[in-house]
């Protein structure tokens, strides 16, 4: 599967919020959508599972205009803000397996599921009881039961222990080269996206101001933002705020 934003602008009132986006994910990349806040990142998600119309520009599947099929195929991993707090984890997986639409034996697939992100004894329990840990394991039970093709992050590693974060990594690297799910995250912590990209999207301002594949084994991630925002992000000149006091 290929999914190609190709070329998309967005305006809510008489502001621009996207200018011209373009990128591409294919099978077994992991993209970091990086930049600071207003850049665009979650208008271009939104874009993409159409909550907005775009002004000009496609979404496109494998070269094709999305289909509400594309869509099923698609997940998003929200932030630890919006979960739904009183739902079990059992309620809450076969309620996102029935949206699906998907068929099969849901309970079985599921246990094995729960199993491997070693969540068995914790099936009934609701999610404000279970630790931040737990709960994104949790959200992505109730994803990996759709079987998605495409999968969105926000932040997904937040409010985790340094342990549940580096486990947490290696199974979305693991769901990316093994299972072939095409995944991008939003994310702030460019050390922690070092650890796991193989492709760099900046947003600037609702443009892309840098598109490329990445190496952490040669390339500098947090080098490469800096250089390809320089000149363009806000500025704090700390000497005047020091006169000022």
């Amino acid at each position: 599967m290929k999914l190609k934003v190709d070329n998309i602008s967005k305006t809510i009132g008489n502001k621009q919020i996207l200018k011209n986006v373009t990128f591409i994910a294919q099978e077994k990349d992991i993209i970091g959508l990086i930049g600071d806040n207003g850049s665009g990142k979650t208008t271009t998600i939104k874009c993409i599972f159409q909550e907005y119309l775009v002004q000009n520009g496609n979404i496109l599947i494998d070269d094709k205009e999305i289909t509400a099929q594309d869509l099923i195929q698609m997940a998003f991993f929200p932030d630890q803000n919006n979960f739904p707090k009183n739902y079990s984890v059992y309620d809450y997986c076969k309620y996102n397996y029935d949206l699906s639409g998907l068929k099969g034996n849901f309970n079985e697939q599921l246990e094995l599921i729960l199993d491997a992100l070693d969540l068995k004894d914790y099936k009934k329990a609701k999610f404000k009881l279970l630790s931040s840990g737990m709960q994104k394991r949790a959200l992505l039970a109730a994803i990996l039961i759709t079987r998605p093709k495409i999968l969105f992050l926000d932040e997904p590693t937040a409010n985790l222990d340094v342990q549940s974060r580096k486990e947490f990594i290696e199974l979305l690297k693991m769901l990316a080269v093994k299972k072939d799910i095409i995944i991008v995250i939003t994310s702030h912590e460019i050390e922690e996206l070092d650890r796991l990209i193989n492709k760099i999207v900046i947003l600037n301002h609702g443009q892309v101001i840098y598109e490329n594949n990445f190496d952490n084994s040669k390339d500098n991630l947090q080098q490469i933002y800096d250089n390809a925002v320089k000149n363009r992000k806000t500025k704090i000149d700390k000497n005047k705020i020091e006169r000022i006091f």
